[in-house]
């Protein structure tokens, strides 16, 4: 027992370090309610869809949220985005603690619609006569583009993305195969970088092998489109037959290959987005309202020290430790999978916190109740634990099963909260059963603390009255049935009528409403002043 006890509390002193290391490895990344992030509207280009789809537009519009949530959690890694349709054909979009603007626009607002033309109209070996030629045009950063020029045009114009004549030679190309025949996209090392490797599914690669073979050993010129902007072109080798893959050739950076092969992992959208507003989004609660929260749940975890060590003595103390580790543990394990620190999500870790003290109590209790039957400290310990974990089980599976439904069909703050909740119940469970045991195991088979006046096993603050005549004169519960659902009828009869009367009443994302958004410049007023003049 000593030697298996001292095995336990090596463990758990080695799993603190570890976990208050990798605690300081990470930063905390904040919600939009806290440290602000970006915001952006965005509207449905509707004149481009097909009678079936705008038959069927809310599917469509359920699509476009579902695209655009997954970009936002792969993409950006923002675990808690806020994607809200708004009217018929707009999208809010929030991004917590993102402050690049120009990345979250390009991958927001693209299309991901990726396409393979045969660039007829452009120069190559076997098609030396066409009117344009290509120009390599990669950006400062690493991104791929390609530009042309007139081939009888002696200044050498650049034709760039954005130019319309730009638009006039991608349009005079033959389709080869468009981004519905893509099955997957996944980085390719190639040299010293990466390149994106095309995958297709059977009838992209059929299409692929037909025009190979149709143009074999011609050096036609393969070109990758993607929204309207050519990534790059590449000459059909002799010889060759493409069919199921292909590679995007050039060198590209790692990070640009990894953001456009997510892309087209998310899948493309079924319609393009117009741009209607962007912007920063301040914080609607600010460092000083966080400062406040940390404040209160220091004062809360106090009362609870307090609490512990004044009725429970050194269990309450051992559990404390044990309440300590489970806030390093959680806060890394939540670091670590990049969560996002919102509102609802801090309220999630603070519900767990509360359940961890709960199992704590059940425990002590159990372990009471051993101890007064003429218990030794280490049997009471021992059946004190066995005996009261299943209903710490029952507890907790019951909260994560209901968190798990949260997870499956919430979204942005609700899925946080959820998720955070199940996190913090599972490391609350593995500190209350395992490392507060161990400890306990320890002090009593160490001799360190053997003594039973430790535990305060008979201060009794809370029910002792019926606890000392729960034998003599039990609480007949079952036996006054009747009374019992009656009082509960009798509670919600008197309730209803409050309930239909005034409702319960949604907000803004349950009921829809107007947005008004106000904005000021030159301003010296204190926040004071504005709340001021604004009530």
């Amino acid at each position: 027992m000593r030697s298996k006890s001292y095995f336990f509390l090596l463990l758990v002193v080695a799993m603190g370090l570890i976990a208050g290391f990798v605690y300081t490895q990470f930063p905390y990344k904040y919600g939009l309610d806290v440290k602000g992030g970006i915001r952006f509207v965005y509207q449905m280009d509707t004149t481009k869809l097909t009678p079936e789809q705008r038959a069927d537009l809310p599917r469509v519009r359920s699509l476009v949220q579902s695209i655009l949530v997954n970009r936002a959690t792969g993409s950006f890694g923002v675990a808690e985005p806020v994607i809200t349709p708004k009217g018929d054909d707009q999208f809010v979009i929030e991004l917590p603690g993102f402050t690049d603007m120009k990345e979250a626009r390009e991958i927001i607002g693209t299309s991901a619609r990726i396409e393979f033309y045969h660039a007829t109209n452009v120069r190559s070996r076997g098609n030396t006569t066409a009117p344009y030629e290509e120009r390599d045009a990669r950006s400062e950063t690493g991104e791929p583009g390609v530009e042309f020029v007139k081939a009888n045009d002696p200044a050498g114009k650049p034709i760039r993305p954005g130019d319309p004549e730009y638009l006039t030679v991608i349009r005079g190309w033959k389709m080869i195969l468009s981004g519905d025949d893509l099955r997957d996209a996944t980085p390719q090392p190639a040299g010293s970088g990466y390149q994106p490797l095309m995958t297709f599914n059977p009838k992209g690669a059929q299409k692929m092998e037909e025009w190979s073979r149709r143009n074999q050993n011609t050096g036609a010129l393969i070109a990758t489109v993607l929204d309207n902007k050519v990534l790059s072109m590449a000459a059909l080798n002799d010889n060759t037959v493409l069919s199921d893959n292909a590679v995007i050739t050039g060198e590209f950076s790692t990070a640009y290959v990894r953001k456009l092969t997510d892309l087209l992992k998310q899948g493309a959208l079924p319609v393009d987005l117009i741009p209607l507003s962007e912007g920063v989004v301040d914080p609607t609660i600010g460092t000083q309202a966080l400062d406040q929260m940390v404040k209160a749940g220091i004062i809360s975890f106090a009362v609870i020290v307090l609490f512990l060590l004044a009725y429970y003595a050194l269990p309450g103390f051992v559990a404390l430790i044990g309440l300590g580790l489970y806030v390093l543990f959680t806060l890394t394990v939540l670091k670590l999978i990049g969560a996002t620190f919102s509102l609802a999500a801090i309220a999630g870790f603070i519900l767990s916190v509360g359940m961890a003290v709960d199992a704590n109590i059940l425990v002590f209790e159990r372990f009471k109740e051993e101890m007064k039957a003429g218990r030794s400290l280490v049997a009471g310990l021992e059946l004190g634990f066995k005996r009261a974990l299943s209903a710490i089980i029952d507890s907790n599976a019951c909260t994560i099963l209901t968190s798990l439904v949260l997870v499956a069909i919430g979204t942005g703050p609700v899925k946080g909260f959820a998720t955070t909740l199940i996190i913090g119940v599972l490391i609350s469970f593995f500190t209350a059963v395992t490392v507060t045991r161990s400890l306990l195991i320890f002090l009593v088979s160490s001799g360190i603390a053997s003594n039973p006046k430790l535990y305060a096993v008979e201060r009794n603050w809370f029910g002792e009255k019926f606890e000392k005549t729960a034998n003599e004169k039990p609480l007949r519960i079952l036996r006054k049935s009747k009374l019992w659902f009656a009082i509960s009828l009798l509670t919600i009869v008197v309730g209803l009528p409050f309930v239909f009367s005034g409702g319960l009443k949604g907000n803004v994302e349950f009921r829809g409403g107007y947005e008004t958004e106000l904005a000021m410049t030159g301003s010296n007023k204190t926040q004071a002043q504005i709340e001021a003049d604004l009530d």
